[in-house]
C-alpha cells in the first residue's frame, strides 16, 4: 500500500492506524503494529519531491469493532457467564463515531512521518464486563476469573517515556514527532495549532483518566450499545 501510494499521484495523504500494543509488543500483532509505525516514517522520508503526507494514528481499543472484547462478552452472556483473565487488566477505549473524527481531526494537521495519539480515558475491564452484564443478562451474571494468557498485560499505554521526550501535546492529543530529519523539513518546522511541550512523562492506563461504571455506560450509549 505504501509503495502504490507513491506511485499513484492523486494519492495525497496516507493515514496508517496502529494500536497501544506497539508500546509494549508482546505478540506478532504487536511487533507488526511497531514495524507499520516505522514504515509509514521512513515512506515520508523517501517521497522525493512529491506533495504527499504519511503520517499514523495509534488508537485505543474501539468499542464493539472486530476484535473488540464486547462480542466475547456478547457471547459468553448467551452461554449464562461471564468471564475475565484478570481483575486488574485495564485498557483504553473509544467509540467508532470518536475514531473517525480523530481522523479527519489528524489529516488537517499532519506534517508527515508524525505519531497521533488521542488522549481518552481508560477502564477497567472488570467494571466493563459488570455494566455490559447489567444491560444485556436477563438475570444476574457473576463475573468469573481465569488464567491471564500469554503475553497478556495487565496495562496498556499509549505513549511510553522515551517517545514522551520527543512529543508535544495539544487538549485533545499527543504528537509523537519524527526523530529523523528529512530534507526540507526539520524537527523545528513540525509546529501545531495549540500544541505544547509534555507535562507528562508517559500515558498508560495506570495514569490515565479512570471512567467510573456511570461513564462505562454513558460511552456504552454514545457508541449506541
Amino acid at each position: 500500500l505504501i509503495a502504490a501510494a507513491l506511485r499513484v499521484p492523486s494519492v495525497s495523504h496516507m493515514t496508517m492506524i496502529s494500536t497501544s500494543k506497539v508500546t509494549n509488543p508482546t505478540n506478532i500483532m504487536g511487533a507488526s503494529k511497531l514495524l507499520a509505525e516505522r514504515l509509514m516514517t521512513a515512506a515520508h522520508y523517501i517521497r522525493g519531491r512529491k506533495n504527499k503526507v504519511f503520517t499514523t494514528a495509534r488508537l485505543g481499543n474501539v468499542l464493539n469493532t472486530s476484535g473488540s472484547v464486547l462480542p466475547l462478552f456478547r457471547e459468553q452472556i448467551k452461554h449464562g457467564h461471564l468471564e475475565i483473565t484478570h481483575e486488574g487488566i485495564a485498557r483504553f477505549f473509544m467509540t467508532v463515531s470518536q475514531a473517525v473524527k480523530f481522523m479527519f481531526d489528524i489529516t488537517v494537521l499532519a506534517r508527515g512521518g508524525e505519531i497521533f495519539v488521542p488522549k481518552i480515558p481508560a477502564l477497567a475491564i472488570k467494571d466493563l464486563a459488570e455494566v455490559y452484564a447489567a444491560r444485556f443478562a436477563n438475570a444476574s451474571i457473576p463475573v468469573r476469573i481465569s488464567n491471564i494468557r500469554p503475553g497478556e498485560t495487565l496495562s496498556e499505554a499509549l505513549l511510553t517515556p522515551e517517545e514522551a521526550l520527543n512529543a508535544l501535546e495539544t487538549d485533545q492529543m499527543f504528537i509523537i514527532l519524527p526523530q529523523v530529519e528529512t530534507e526540507g523539513i526539520y524537527i523545528e518546522d513540525y509546529t501545531y495549532p495549540n500544541a505544547r511541550s509534555l507535562t507528562s512523562e508517559a500515558y498508560n492506563t495506570t495514569i490515565a483518566p479512570r471512567l467510573s461504571r456511570e461513564e462505562i455506560s454513558k460511552l456504552l450509549d454514545e457508541a449506541g450499545i
